[in-house]
């Protein structure tokens, strides 16, 4: 008499999987190409603040889709301080005013403040961030993630920036490598998101490695949705030239080579 295993699900697991979430895919071609896919990790490094380039990944995410935006929700874990919210408002509004829809379409006539401010009202509401700062409150706010995302049905994408930021601090009597103190951070925040499938984006200092190889030499990257694997990595090098920065994105079909210019309120793809 053959056996018969039922898989017994929570109810929470049952709400996560019957809500679809909204597809990311094709978002940022710049970096990501076609991706990334639902669940999928992504890892961004450098030497320099990289605070106004999440600005913008998080304008396009909130971005309505007649802006070419993806127009889901975002969290954001803010563990270094770096995050300014008046600064990503003054951001968003530039980025919003300047868009080729406004200065060029026929369709929005007379923009003016107040067609902005609802625009910018419609976007913050999709946006939730949370200061934290120490790693009780990191670890609790991991825990307490699923609870959010339930509540919060249109959220596709977590940030934290930095995710090493109290590394140092928790460092006692036993000292743990800075590569598996970080692989044990992602797990932790893949096992609370698993059934949501949100896309993750964290942060850390390029010398934030046990080994201080070059992007050529580290882990490969997964081509597919894994515990503790990195789906994506980019890399942010400054160059000589003023605002000028090179940029090496790795995935599991290599790494490709772009360069951007960046200053307080614009980023240019070369």
């Amino acid at each position: 008499m053959s056996s018969t295993t039922f898989k017994i699900e929570s109810g929470a697991q049952l709400l996560a999987r019957l809500n679809r979430k909204h597809s990311i895919e094709n978002f940022y071609p710049m970096l990501f190409g076609a991706g990334p896919k639902q669940g999928e990790v992504v890892e961004m490094f450098s030497e320099i603040n990289v605070t106004i380039l999440l600005y913008d990944l998080i304008c396009e995410t909130l971005l309505p889709v007649y802006f070419g935006g993806t127009e889901i929700g975002v969290i954001l874990y803010s563990c270094n301080g770096n995050f300014s919210y008046d600064n990503f408002v003054s951001y968003m509004r530039y980025k919003i005013s300047t868009h080729p829809i406004i200065l060029q379409s026929s369709v929005i006539q007379n923009f003016n403040d107040i067609q902005l401010n609802e625009i910018q009202k419609k976007l913050l509401s999709n946006i939730f961030i949370a200061d934290i700062y120490d790693a009780t409150q990191l670890y609790t706010s991991i825990h307490n993630l699923e609870n959010v995302l339930l509540e919060h049905k249109n959220i596709s994408m977590l940030i934290v920036d930095t995710l090493t930021a109290f590394y140092w601090t928790e460092q006692t009597h036993k000292f743990i490598k800075m590569d598996v103190y970080l692989k044990n951070l992602l797990q932790m925040i893949q096992k609370a998101s698993k059934e949501h499938k949100i896309t993750i984006i964290y942060t850390r200092p390029e010398h934030f490695s046990s080994s201080k190889e070059s992007i050529e030499m580290l882990e490969s990257c997964s081509k597919l949705p894994v515990l503790e694997k990195v789906n994506y990595r980019i890399q942010i090098v400054p160059t000589e030239e003023n605002s000028k920065f090179h940029v090496n994105i790795q995935s599991y079909n290599g790494i490709q080579r772009t360069q951007l210019y960046m200053d307080s309120y614009t980023i240019k793809w070369i």
